[in-house]
């Protein structure tokens, strides 16, 4: 198991655009498209911009077949809710099944406030939920968790980087052979995928690095997303907690490890 004492990873200026705080939870049969409503006049006022989008299939780590959560509806599904804030930097998301809040660096928006700041939202509004849910006799209960969820996601470009180091040399872990008689060229684009086992069989982190094609190298980005997926033993909101302070500390140390240093103290002003 890798060492878990390490210090926490600091930035002033991380790349990063965005952080998603999710849980799934099991299906609320008694949620009707009404109540999608009846939440928004609870949040209006710090959310006032709502869109709709197509529900999010669950993915369960170590599920028995990607089939496994499918069932027989009289119905449609109901749609994803999206509730935004007025600069668009804050978003909650709820389905019968699903809750999340994100922090989205939108232009003009803030910088990202820590991930402090972020989980303590999250934190805030999933109670405001599930106290809707109870007024409204929907879930009487506590939630019964199915997964956690914690996703961060960094685009580097050439306004922090990208342009001196190159998306070849950026990530360490999928590096270029620098051979001086090396056949292939720089590639035009890339999708690399890894996976790692949390502690204690709490889930996975999973990384993936992107690099678009059909881009003029002026606008060229890598976008490094990092997502932990999983659920702890404790599945009780302490429980629930620890588990979301168990993934940052796993997303933020495998940041720092497939990326190379030089960068994360040039750019992005690692202090820690």
């Amino acid at each position: 198991m890798p060492n878990q004492s390490r210090p926490p990873v600091k930035f002033t200026k991380p790349p990063v655009v965005e952080v998603a705080c999710a849980v799934l939870f099991e299906n609320l049969t008694d949620f009707k498209t009404v109540h999608f409503g009846n939440f928004w006049e609870l949040i209006k006022k710090d959310f006032p911009n709502v869109d709709d989008a197509a529900p999010i299939p669950p993915v369960v780590e170590d599920s028995p077949s990607p089939f496994a959560d499918m069932e027989l509806l009289s119905v449609p599904p109901l749609r994803r809710a999206l509730f935004r804030n007025e600069d668009r930097s804050s978003l909650i998301q709820i389905q019968p099944d699903r809750f999340v809040f994100n922090w989205k660096r939108e232009a003009g928006s803030a910088d990202y406030p820590s991930f402090v700041d972020v989980n303590a939202k999250f934190n805030e509004y999933l109670s405001g939920y599930s106290a809707f849910l109870k007024d409204h006799e929907i879930c009487n209960e506590s939630l019964t968790y199915r997964q956690f969820e914690l996703t961060y996601v960094n685009r580097i470009d050439n306004s922090n980087g990208l342009d001196i180091y190159g998306y070849d040399k950026v990530l360490i872990d999928h590096s270029i052979n620098p051979q001086n008689d090396r056949f292939l060229p720089k590639p035009e684009m890339i999708n690399w995928v890894s996976s790692y086992a949390l502690p204690e069989g709490q889930g996975r982190l999973h990384i993936s690095g992107q690099v678009p094609g059909n881009l003029p190298e002026s606008d060229k980005f890598l976008q490094l997303t990092l997502t932990a997926r999983g659920i702890s033993k404790d599945i009780s909101e302490e429980g629930r907690k620890g588990w979301f302070e168990l993934a940052h500390y796993w997303i933020t140390h495998a940041f720092t490890d497939i990326t190379v240093s030089e960068i994360q103290k040039d750019f992005w002003g690692r202090t820690l």
